[in-house]
């Protein structure tokens, strides 16, 4: 097994008792674990069918969107099956993982430093502006 595939088995779909279907990383440590697993940000994989053109769809939703923590354990007795996600998925679901974690890193670090781009980005409006306005033959509603 390469040091790819062995990354690869990390990430697992899980088929649950609630026939929900998580996308998630297992925690290696406590895979060894007889009564539950350590999942680590899980999403759910939600399908549904487009309207308009018949065709099925699939997103991800993250599993624990109302909690500040990134992992969670599950029991094994409430786990159906568990496989190795498509490479296709696999990329897609770790795109989201990064940029989740990067989003919350800059909210934490850089909340600032956005009021400061947002300040400098709005340029202030002078009165030599609005007289410029009001000698143009435009209409402004």
């Amino acid at each position: 097994m390469t040091n790819g595939e062995e990354n690869m088995s990390e990430y697992k779909v899980l088929r649950l008792m609630t026939k929900e279907i998580i996308i998630c990383k297992i925690d290696s440590s406590a895979a060894l674990s007889k009564n539950w697993w350590v999942v680590l940000d899980p999403f759910e994989i939600k399908s549904f069918m487009n309207p308009q053109t018949g065709d099925y769809n699939s997103t991800l939703i993250d599993w624990l969107q109302f909690s500040s923590e990134d992992e969670t354990k599950i029991s094994l007795n409430d786990v159906l099956t568990c496989s190795v996600p498509e490479e296709e998925v696999l990329e897609h679901y770790i795109a989201i993982i990064k940029r989740k974690k990067g989003l919350a890193g800059y909210q934490e670090n850089d909340a600032n430093s956005l009021d400061e781009l947002k300040q400098d980005k709005e340029p202030e409006v002078t009165f030599e502006d609005y007289m410029e306005i009001l000698n143009t033959n435009k209409v402004y509603h």
